[in-house]
């Protein structure tokens, strides 16, 4: 942190000429504070993905026929759940140690575009996620319902669908809630301190 300040304190008197509310002092421990917690809940999420992972395995093998539909069905499962945890590990918010060198106004600019790549996950990744994993579930059970009647099989078939979308709408409302928490805050200093700079 005392690294990530020097840095934020080598800017010419010009870029220092702003408001005491947005002085790096300020701003930095918010950023080192933030990247921590993203660590921790990274961390909790990619066991808990993975738990979640081994569960469904474990039902699939006790309880699927290992046909062509089935197999297919627990690929995409597996596939959205691996991918998920490697892609939010590789964008969660971090700052690498050439990040850490860079000149007060690039860093801002970056912290920026790591804030709004945050956002970018729940709006696009996620979305797309849910879709192959309900493509996944509903080929898992597409030969588990085959002997019953084609309305029923509807029925079941829309139930799943509709509550992993109500699952997923739950978890979307939690998540948008803590970015307006944890990260709005810190985009809005982030912007206001880029702003005072150019004036």
């Amino acid at each position: 942190m005392d690294q990530l300040i020097e840095i934020w304190q080598t800017v010419g008197t010009d870029q220092r000429n702003m408001d005491r509310k947005y002085k790096p002092e300020d701003i930095i421990p918010q950023v080192v504070k933030l990247e921590k917690n993203q660590k921790k809940v990274m961390l909790f999420k990619t066991y808990g993905s993975t738990s979640i992972l081994f569960v469904v395995l474990i039902i699939f093998l006790s309880q699927f026929s290992l046909v062509l539909n089935s197999l297919l069905g627990i690929g995409l499962i597996s596939a959205s759940i691996l991918g998920s945890i490697i892609l939010l590990n590789r964008l969660r918010f971090k700052i690498s140690d050439e990040e850490r060198s860079m000149s007060t106004h690039r860093l801002v600019e970056v912290l920026e575009t790591k804030i709004k790549t945050e956002r970018k996950i729940f709006i696009l990744y996620l979305p797309i996620m849910l879709l192959f994993i309900i493509l996944g579930i509903n080929l898992m059970y597409f030969e588990f319902l085959a002997e019953l009647e084609t309305g029923t099989r509807i029925f079941y078939h829309l139930l799943l669908t509709i509550s992993m979308v109500i699952a997923f709408l739950f978890g979307l409302f939690i998540r948008i809630k803590r970015f307006r928490k944890r990260f709005l805050p810190l985009l809005e200093r982030l912007q206001k301190f880029r702003n005072a700079v150019k004036q």
